[in-house]
């Protein structure tokens, strides 16, 4: 390990894209930051779509770099479960498929600009406490620094947090798996999204283009991941080469109830600040660590680091995104509560009355509460009323089941 000074102002654990937000933005206002990654390469390993919208990049404050985009992508096709299926398309392109190595790798390299200092092939094996308060972490060689606050950005595990007692949330992950396939035939403007419950239980299959001849194809759900794939991709295409698989989890169980602590604040995937919907966490929880990376400074320059002042911070994240998880995390708990037959309902009613246009126009991939409340609202959707009624008490009585 590299040999590190005994007391830091600011820890961050994890250098993924949230870690390095959080990190960057606390270095902006003078902080001295120390990011700690347990594996030996920033982005690794890899095991994440690579689907960002270029209006959640300006959220977040990256500018697009030809280092790690690779793709321009125009819209969407949804496939039900018999293969019956509609597109979205918008006028320009409104998201960007990325190597999210690369990504992580230019996220890592404008944090350094600010003096952020990166320790890699560092496992921390326990968050530290002194009167209540965390006061550094353990690593697992045995050594130990202190530091006067620590952001928590370890992702989807929870382990630091659980083990310290701290993170009490009922944590479901799905198992994920993705196939990056080279050889194939695909159209590069639009992404595929499959609603399959016998291959991807409790979630859906993905197909991104990354150029006009390869794809990222995945899956996420309660099966067996590999076999589950294997026989999509064989169905999908004629032709075709693994280069690479990939494994890792997906969350859609929502936000923690409780993002901070006395001496500690969660982020990202750590803070379950993730869609439900799709999965996806690196725009939501990049725009929570910013304000993480903006408080710690603050916390840091007055010398307060109380549980009652650190929970700004999650006072200002759940004002600015409490309404977007709260309506994706129903919308997932009524989907999975959903039946086949109640789902080619929903198809079949968005192309006869043709829904598209209303998602056209009010869809977001990040804030996506505003086009989902407008189709609740359509007239067209009562005559689902019983089949999505039924659907939503079934996820609101989930609700309590997973609390």
């Amino acid at each position: 390990m590299t040999k590190l000074p005994s007391q830091h102002d600011l820890l961050v654990i994890g250098a993924g894209p949230s870690g390095l937000l959080a990190a960057k933005e606390a270095a902006h206002s003078g902080v001295s930051v120390t990011v700690l990654e347990e594996h030996e390469e920033i982005g690794m390993p890899g095991h994440c779509a690579g689907l960002l919208s270029i209006k959640g990049l300006k959220e977040i404050d990256v500018k697009p770099d030809s280092s790690f985009i690779q793709n321009k992508v125009f819209g969407a096709i949804f496939y039900s479960p018999s293969g019956v299926s509609f597109a979205i398309r918008g006028k320009e392109a409104k998201v960007y498929v990325v190597d999210r190595a690369a990504f992580d790798k230019f996220l890592a390299e404008q944090a350094s600009l600010f003096d952020v200092k990166l320790v890699l092939g560092t496992r921390v094996e326990k968050i530290l406490f002194s009167k209540g308060a965390a006061s550094g972490v353990l690593f697992s060689d045995g050594r130990h620094i202190s530091s006067s606050l620590l952001i928590d950005a370890e992702g989807v595990g929870r382990s630091l947090l659980s083990r310290s007692g701290l993170e009490r949330s009922k944590i479901t992950p799905l198992p994920a798996l993705q196939f990056e396939l080279k050889g194939v035939e695909i159209d590069t403007d639009y992404v595929e999204i499959h609603l399959n419950r016998s291959l991807a239980p409790g979630f859906f299959i993905w197909v991104i283009p990354t150029s006009d001849n390869s794809v990222r194809v995945g899956l996420a759900g309660k099966i067996d991941v590999m076999n589950s794939l294997k026989s999509f991709v064989k169905k999908r295409f004629k032709n075709f080469e693994v280069v690479s698989i990939k494994s890792g989890m997906v969350t859609t169980s929502g936000p923690s109830k409780k993002t901070f602590w006395h001496g500690i604040i969660a982020v990202g995937d750590a803070a379950g600040q993730v869609k439900p919907t799709t999965g996806g966490g690196v725009i939501t929880g990049g725009m929570c660590a910013r304000i993480a990376g903006d408080l710690a400074a603050e916390a840091i320059n007055s010398g307060v680091f109380s549980a009652s002042f650190l929970k700004k911070y999650e006072v200002a994240w759940r004002s600015k995104l409490g309404k977007e998880f709260s309506t994706m995390l129903l919308a997932r708990r009524v989907i999975n509560a959903m039946s086949d037959e109640s789902l080619e309902k929903v198809f079949q009613t968005i192309i006869q009355n043709r829904l598209t246009e209303v998602i056209e126009k009010f869809g977001d991939i990040d804030f996506q509460s505003s086009v989902l409340l407008k189709m609740a609202t359509t007239p067209a959707v009562f005559r689902l009323l019983p089949d999505v009624f039924n659907a939503a008490v079934s996820g609101y009585f989930q609700s309590f089941l997973d609390a």
